[in-house]
């Protein structure tokens, strides 16, 4: 069994933590980067340079009818730059995880996020994919990392471009612990065809299914 093959047995369902009420905007446009998501809704310069590259304490809304781009809550950069080699700055880091779309590969870590302080008192849309059905599509644009790469808070890891693997060689990632999160890099598009469904959750709690293939 490869290394691909592998991480499917391993982790056959991905969660991501969306906005409440951002399921109908992604299922249109495809779960984007915030980086894809300025361009699609045209922001210019400087607030494009300045959502991308600085600390996001609280969800920012676009504009009106535009989604809210979450928070950075759990990365502020007095403790990132803490823990960033490789010379990079916090701006750097900022810059490169707004590139990107990220998931959980299991249950527990997407509830130990919902269960978090900034967030467990809000309603979530929680997608949920076929982590067979994305690599089999999205291969080459996919890593993941064995750590949480947006969280700096107490006992944060170390962290450099070097935290990101290929699926095909994790294995050589040198690493006791197992992978924490998978990355696409830009945007996935459409959603539909990668997901098994969208529930609505607060806390650990379960409120409904807005979406089920």
């Amino acid at each position: 069994m490869n290394q691909v093959e592998k991480f499917i047995a391993k982790h056959p369902t991905l969660y991501h933590m969306a906005e409440f009420k951002s399921w109908p905007t992604i299922r249109e446009h495809g779960l984007l980067s915030v980086a894809d998501l300025l361009n699609v809704y045209e922001v210019e310069e400087p607030r494009r340079s300045k959502l991308l590259s600085e600390w996001r304490q609280d969800s920012v809304p676009i504009r009106d009818g535009a989604p809210v781009i979450r928070d950075q809550h759990p990365m502020p950069p007095q403790s990132l730059k803490k823990v960033l080699c490789d010379g990079l700055s916090p701006q750097d880091w900022y810059r490169f995880l707004n590139s990107r779309c990220f998931f959980w590969v299991d249950e527990n870590k997407l509830k130990r996020m919902l269960n978090a302080r900034p967030y467990r008192d809000k309603k979530h849309d929680v997608l949920i994919l076929d982590t067979r059905k994305l690599l089999e599509r999205d291969l080459p644009r996919i890593t993941v990392s064995h750590i949480n790469t947006g969280y700096s808070g107490r006992n944060p890891a170390m962290r450099g471009m070097d935290v990101f693997h290929p699926i095909q060689y994790c294995c050589l990632a040198g690493r006791k612990k197992g992978i924490a999160e998978l990355t696409v890099e830009g945007c996935v598009p459409d959603i539909e065809e990668v997901a098994v469904s969208v529930e609505v959750s607060k806390g650990d709690k379960t409120l409904g299914t807005v979406w089920q293939r």
